[in-house]
């Protein structure tokens, strides 16, 4: 019986790694920005769990953006009564704090003037811009007790990472060498001893097994790469799903800060309170200027604009990429939190959760941010 000859099976696992490799290679940008999502996600992490941890246990913590000299950058959360390193965050090896060329002169909310990385205690002179400290109250503050705003410029480390592929690129071309030389000489001993015998082929058995081992690994691998575009084709609405919970806590936050409204109005309408129970349509902000209000309906819907070919703001829509948020909806629920099982009057819990569906998948899904909030300013 004969079967398949030795250079039949090459070629065709040839062409299955070729397309493999290339399949892999076009997934190469979009794993490199869940990189920076995730490292954008993680500090934004360490400064929510330090406020918690202030609120909750009435002490002060504070937050630490390392720039390491040799990667991985950290960020820290530290107790400041007394100094014990609670939890420390690596970003990925090739995220780094960095300000890159080309930044706007005036950074975001005007903080900073893209020149520095990390850059809070905007303003106020004596502080330190890389430790953000947060207060029992939930405000966040330098060392000096002022106020503290700024800004973070997360980006991918491209030199470094360039280097490291250039060397192994190198190592591997002289291991090509070698191996070609390798090659060359069984080549001459086959040649040789076809001469002698005639040339025999695997037998069906055994085409047939490695035949099935392939399949379970393509099998495996298209299952990675369909996870991975699931979470391509999502990721849009997972961003905007973020930032429409943020805004909405942001909003609550500063209207406290600035005492707009008092603490017993904090509450949804069913405990005396402002805002609104239940899913509620994105709208603009009302009259009061706060999210979440029974005055928002009255503000029309929003949209959401971004810069169009150009990069550029124009204002309009067109030339603007102008997105309606009709299939999101937005939950801010308050309740009062407890302390060993007792409630607490001056500690409350904000969860804003934001429900959506995407064009790829019907089936809703859910980002839910959860905070605490007090009465102390």
């Amino acid at each position: 019986m004969q079967g398949f000859s030795l250079l039949e099976m090459m070629v065709v696992l040839a062409i299955a790694l070729i397309i493999s490799g290339l399949a892999l290679m076009s997934f190469q940008p979009t794993l490199k920005n869940s990189r920076v999502t995730n490292a954008y996600n993680t500090a934004l992490g360490a400064m929510r769990q330090a406020r918690d941890f202030s609120i909750g246990q009435r002490q002060v913590y504070f937050v630490t953006f390392n720039a390491n000299a040799t990667p991985p950058d950290t960020i820290t959360v530290t107790q400041g009564g007394t100094g014990t390193v609670v939890a420390t965050y690596p970003l990925p090896i090739d995220v780094r704090f960095l300000a890159q060329s080309g930044l706007p002169t005036t950074g975001p909310d005007g903080f900073g003037a893209g020149n520095n990385a990390i850059d809070f205690d905007q303003g106020v002179a004596g502080g330190s811009k890389t430790v953000v400290y947060f207060m029992p109250d939930g405000s966040s503050q330098d060392v000096n007790g002022n106020l503290n705003s700024g800004v973070l410029y997360i980006a991918m480390n491209g030199g470094g990472s360039d280097r490291a592929f250039a060397g192994l690129e190198a190592l591997q071309h002289r291991r090509g060498q070698v191996l070609e030389a390798n090659v060359m000489a069984a080549k001459e001993f086959s040649i040789r001893a076809r001469a002698q015998r005639r040339q025999q082929g695997f037998t069906l058995v055994e085409v047939m097994i490695s035949m099935v081992v392939m399949t379970v690994g393509l099998v495996s691998l298209l299952g990675v790469f369909g996870l991975a575009m699931a979470s391509t084709q999502t990721s849009q609405e997972n961003a905007i799903a973020k930032r429409l919970a943020n805004e909405a806590l942001e909003g609550i936050l500063t209207a406290r800060e600035t005492a707009n409204v008092t603490w017993a109005q904090l509450q949804n309408t069913g405990s005396g309170g402002i805002f609104v129970p239940g899913p509620q349509p994105i709208n603009n902000a009302g009259t009061d200027g706060i999210i979440g209000t029974a005055d928002d309906a009255a503000a029309g819907a929003r949209i959401l604009e971004m810069p169009g070919p150009s990069g550029v703001y124009a204002g309009t829509c067109p030339p603007d990429n102008c997105m309606s948020l009709a299939n999101y909806t937005r939950t801010i629920a308050i309740t009062q939190a407890t302390n060993g099982g007792v409630p607490d009057p001056t500690l409350n819990i904000v969860t804003v959760t934001i429900t959506f569906t995407t064009p790829q998948l019907r089936i809703p899904k859910n980002y839910v941010l959860v905070a605490y909030i007090s009465p102390y300013r």
